[in-house]
């Protein structure tokens, strides 16, 4: 096998496709120039990109009721709170909210939604919540045991 397919094997594509654009370089005068790792490059963009528009596509996808209700039912065994993110903001403060999808306090275990979340942020916010509980120096905290 070649620096090439081994290269793009170790960075996590698979092995057909690897043998496959190994065979293309080798086949095409202009591309057996290529260094393994500037063909890795031109396959990461197209991947990030392709990353980018999925995510994209959730950012505008609307609320999965049911995930959600399902995460919020496990944070709230764990003692957790989920509010309105209105709750945040004094009436004496100008805040603008339009932006700002939810924010975690983790001191308080209080996770604020806002109305405008999307698809990806009581996922996102459950996985804060989820990983500060593994063992950050939060969850050293007796209260979360």
């Amino acid at each position: 096998m070649s620096d090439l397919v081994d290269t793009l094997i170790a960075q996590g594509i698979d092995k057909t496709l690897a043998k496959s654009i190994y065979r293309a370089c080798k086949s095409t005068k202009g591309l057996r120039k290529l260094k393994p790792i500037d063909i890795y490059g031109v396959l990461s963009q197209q991947r990030d990109a392709s990353l980018k528009d999925e995510y994209n596509k959730r950012i505008l996808a609307p609320v999965n009721r049911e995930l959600e209700k399902h995460l919020i039912s496990i944070l709230y065994s764990y003692g957790f709170e989920v509010k309105d993110l209105g709750e945040l903001i004094t009436a004496d403060e100008s805040v603008n909210l339009e932006n700002i999808a939810a924010a975690y306090d983790i001191f308080n275990k209080i996770i604020y939604l806002a109305k405008n979340r999307n698809e990806i942020t009581m996922p996102e916010e459950f996985a804060h919540a989820f990983i500060k509980m593994m063992g950050s120096v939060v969850s050293q905290n007796p209260e979360y045991e």
